[in-house]
């Protein structure tokens, strides 16, 4: 299934964030929370000599309050498989970054209308036996 978040990034055009756990569909529509998608870059090394520059992003989504076996909520989320949610982010309808959610970095607040914070990365060294396609 995917779960699907559409929002309008900064400059005001459509963005995308999908979170596929499993085959391609259903597809999921989301509410995503005051920062939906952030994507930081990351230097391997401190200094400026040869580096790989990998990158990881923080969701935020608002957890859905039912807690049936398609809702986002936590409990269908956990996984200890490295590379069983994908991210893909998406502008314009474009693919603009792809990674995976590391199953350690999941959290969730305890309030009403609790958010759920992952994060991604796409540095192979960071995930293990990962195969990535083209």
């Amino acid at each position: 299934m995917i779960y699907r978040l559409r929002y309008c990034n900064k400059d005001g055009v459509e963005a995308r964030v999908d979170i596929q756990k499993g085959l391609a569909t259903p597809i999921i529509e989301v509410e995503g929370a005051e920062r939906p998608f952030i994507l930081s870059y990351n230097n391997d090394k401190g200094d400026k000599s040869g580096m790989f520059l990998s990158s990881s992003a923080d969701i935020e989504i608002y957890e859905t309050p039912d807690f049936n076996i398609d809702d986002f909520n936590i409990d269908n989320l956990k996984t200890s498989n490295e590379t069983e949610l994908s991210v893909t982010h998406y502008i314009n309808n474009v693919i603009s970054w792809q990674g995976f959610i590391i199953p350690d970095f999941f959290s969730i607040e305890v309030r009403n209308n609790p958010v759920i914070t992952m994060t991604a990365s796409d540095r192979l060294g960071t995930l293990k036996n990962v195969t990535l396609s083209d």
